[in-house]
């Protein structure tokens, strides 16, 4: 999902629909730079070498609807045949003509906030993610999550391999900005078993550092190549897959005709249902979101699914009910960082700031890189006129969003953090910066109305009145309703209308 579908809703939904946006995250597009299209022709995945003879683990998504494969490991590069897929795991097992030099060491347990790396091949290059394991939910448990960051679209199929070099999950995707999800070994296990491929447990390793890890993690890696046939890319738009970014309407009409048609099963048809449900929601359609994330909930009660219906109750303005279902959702996994930020947004909306730092801290504690969490925090801190905190959390978040910025655009996120800094700033009688960083903000998103008044009342607070009548006036012809914004008779205020994100 595009963090960009906040706009979607107008900007007197913004409040509302940038809670929205936190709580619908089953699988998130931040590419929003990309062109909407289903035409996808070749695309790319990671793979890994479970056999001697040449036999690989990739995810389903990487090889569905291929009519040609292609894999590649170092220098050497050859055909892929399937052997067997796992749908319901996200799972494929191929064959190849390769020799690898080494193969996986498995092991079938994991333990909470113990170090993962994830190594694979991005559009460009290749690249290793860092993370720390949350536990295993899901559908039948088979689910792994991890709190990560780096991990890009081409990674998928991927080994999750812990501190010593051992593969614990297999990578499927990210849930949101922070989260990683993958299959985890005991999954692979049984596809192995099936289909004659063995697969002991090694003897637990000692830790090594970081970059033996990703050493094992080349020796045994593979870039999986495939030319899309015409018949269907369905499966893939319906769940924007690796990084497939379509229109909401594009996702669901692809997502009516794959979901029905039996092919899937088990945790991937639950993450439709899911993806279907943000689209759905998305377009205001309540009903039909809802409709999916219950049928989401039949096939696994996982912290997921009661975010979304989370997401359902924000659009209908049950905010009581929202509380409810992210107790739910944490109740499920204590661990799901997105609900403890969403519920600490909506403790911030209702002013509840006690119970909105418990779970921001919280989130940030398990994920210290979740620039949104630090952003919320940041606000909490504003609403206690603790400006330097909220500064400090601010500068946090707008740091991690300019370095995710080599991997990702992510202009709504970033552009809400320099807001805000901006609005601490002000508070804090630093008109200038303040400026500056609405200046920044503007930048990226020249039309949101909410940004531009807010510069203009800080110019009027520093007399520079010319400039913020003229500020005023491009909101007027952005938004005619906000006439009454320029009266000059009285002190300058932000529109009623207008409403900014949490």
């Amino acid at each position: 999902m595009s963090p960009t579908c906040c706009l979607h809703l107008g900007v007197g939904y913004m409040r509302t629909a940038a809670l929205i946006c936190l709580l619908l995250l089953p699988g998130i597009s931040l590419d929003a730079s990309r062109r909407a299209s289903a035409e996808i022709h070749l695309t790319r995945g990671t793979g890994f070498f479970v056999s001697k003879d040449g036999r690989l683990l990739t995810n389903f998504h990487v090889i569905e609807s291929c009519q040609q494969l292609t894999v590649q490991s170092g220098r050497l590069s050859g055909a892929a045949r399937v052997i067997a897929t796992d749908a319901a795991n996200d799972l494929a097992l191929l064959a190849t003509n390769l020799k690898p030099v080494r193969i996986a060491d498995w092991r079938y347990s994991v333990r909470s906030d113990e170090p993962v790396v994830v190594y694979g091949f991005p559009p460009v290059g290749e690249r290793a993610a860092d993370g720390k394991v949350l536990g295993l939910t899901g559908w039948h448990g088979n689910k792994l999550l991890f709190a990560e960051t780096g991990t890009e679209p081409g990674m998928s199929g991927s080994a999750i391999m812990d501190g010593g070099g051992l593969v614990i999950g297999i990578y499927v995707g990210r849930s949101g900005e922070v989260m990683g999800r993958g299959a985890g070994s005991t999954a692979a296990a049984a596809l192995l078993d099936a289909h004659g491929t063995a697969h002991p447990a090694a003897r637990e390793a000692r830790p090594i550092s970081k970059s033996d890890i990703i050493e094992k993690a080349k020796a045994i890696s593979v870039k999986v190549m495939c030319q899309l046939n015409a018949r269907s890319t369905d499966g893939r738009v319906c769940q924007m897959a690796g990084g497939t970014f379509v229109t909401d309407d594009k996702s669901i009409e692809a997502c009516n005709r794959e979901i029905p048609s039996g092919r899937f099963s088990g945790e991937m048809l639950r993450m439709m249902y899911l993806q279907r449900a943000a689209s759905h929601l998305r377009k205001y359609q309540i009903d039909l979101a809802q409709r999916d994330c219950d049928a989401a909930a039949k096939i696994a009660e996982d912290s997921d699914t009661s975010r979304c219906r989370a997401s359902v109750y924000v659009a209908m303005g049950a905010h009581g009910r929202v509380i409810t279902e992210l107790d739910e959702a944490v109740r499920i996994f204590p661990k799901d960082v997105i609900a403890l930020s969403a519920r600490g947004a909506a403790f911030l909306a209702r002013n509840d700031l006690v119970h909105a730092m418990a779970d921001l801290d919280k989130a940030i504690d398990i994920a210290p890189e979740f620039a949104n969490a630090l952003r919320l925090r940041g606000a909490v801190y504003e609403k206690m006129s603790q400006h330097d905190r909220a500064v400090a959390d601010f500068d946090r978040a707008i740091a991690i969003y300019d370095k995710r910025l080599k991997l990702y655009s992510v202009p709504l996120l970033r552009a809400n953090v320099l807001a805000a800094r901006a609005n601490a700033y002000n508070a804090k009688g630093e008109r200038d910066r303040a400026v500056a960083d609405y200046d920044r903000a503007i930048a990226i998103l020249p039309d949101r109305v909410s940004q531009i008044s807010s510069r203009a009342n800080v110019l009027n607070q520093w007399s520079d009145r010319e400039r913020a009548v003229a500020e005023l006036d491009r909101v007027i012809r952005l938004e005619p309703a906000n006439r009454g914004a320029t009266s000059t008779a009285a002190p300058f205020s932000m529109p009623k209308a207008i409403a900014t994100a949490p």
